[in-house]
């Protein structure tokens, strides 16, 4: 079973503990796409459950790498490659040619994003992933474990320094922030398939220092009569990097491991 898989399946079984109403919510098949081609929706699968008056609004929405909860009733779309992958859950139809030709969407949206150190090949050229500029943005104190990348993925300009300054940026630990990301304002919630828009984007970056260098990019953008379900798209994505770090051996903090080459990277 690949590491991608076992993250996959301790999502599921990091579900809330049994408590009063807790439901289970129903399953969405996502298609996948890169330069290698696409993979189809998986059909089926097991979800998680969900405690409260949340479960009736949610769903939960997998790809072949990733998954996450989001509104019921929204499209789906994944994005894999050989410097991460990228699950987009979406209000309203976001084509695949959208996100591959650097279109942001503008709508309510849920992002749940891996990105992984770029590899370096010999003879082939230089390319900025974002990798390096997230980890000097927003995790100095390891800038030192990923300088040979951010000299590489550098090139002629150098790397940023320090949050987006109209971010709201809120430290959980040396590894992991929290932010909100103001409505019409680029910063860490746009970095990704989303365009600045009419609502706030909240989520958080988690760096993993022991685990390959990888991070976890989570963003957020819901309506305000959806914004109870929240918490529960956050806690869904925490628990089951919990529980799938405390159910491996060799000291490793995500379950993430490189896409097969050739896909498009995800942003």
């Amino acid at each position: 079973m690949s590491r991608w898989h076992r993250l996959l399946l301790a999502i599921v079984a990091a579900s809330p503990p049994l408590v009063a109403r807790a439901e289970s919510v129903p399953f969405v098949g996502c298609p996948s796409e890169g330069q290698a081609g696409a993979a189809p929706a998986p059909p089926s699968g097991p979800v998680p459950r969900v405690a409260g008056a949340a479960a009736r609004h949610l769903a939960y929405y997998r790809s072949e790498t990733l998954a996450v909860l989001a509104p019921r009733g929204w499209h789906c779309l994944a994005l894999r490659g050989p410097d991460g992958a990228s699950l987009l859950v979406t209000r309203d139809p976001f084509e695949a040619a959208d996100w591959t030709g650097q279109r942001r969407y503008s709508g309510p949206a849920v992002q749940l994003s891996v990105i992984l150190p770029p590899r370096i090949r010999p003879g082939e050229p230089a390319t900025r992933s974002g990798h390096a500029e997230f980890v000097a943005r927003y995790f100095p104190l390891f800038l030192d474990r990923v300088r040979h990348l951010a000299s590489v993925e550098s090139l002629r300009e150098p790397l940023p320094w320090g949050p987006y300054p109209e971010d709201r940026i809120r430290r959980r630990s040396a590894s992991w922030i929290a932010y909100v990301t103001p409505p019409g304002r680029e910063g860490l919630g746009t970095s990704g398939a989303l365009a600045p828009a009419g609502l706030p984007i909240r989520g958080w970056l988690r760096f993993a220092p022991d685990d390959g260098l990888s991070l976890l990019k989570l963003h957020i953008r819901l309506p305000r009569r959806a914004r109870n379900v929240e918490a529960a798209i956050q806690r869904q994505v925490l628990a089951g990097l919990a529980a799938e770090r405390g159910g491996r051996t060799g000291g490793r903090t995500t379950g993430l491991r490189r896409p097969a080459a050739g896909a498009a990277a995800a942003r």
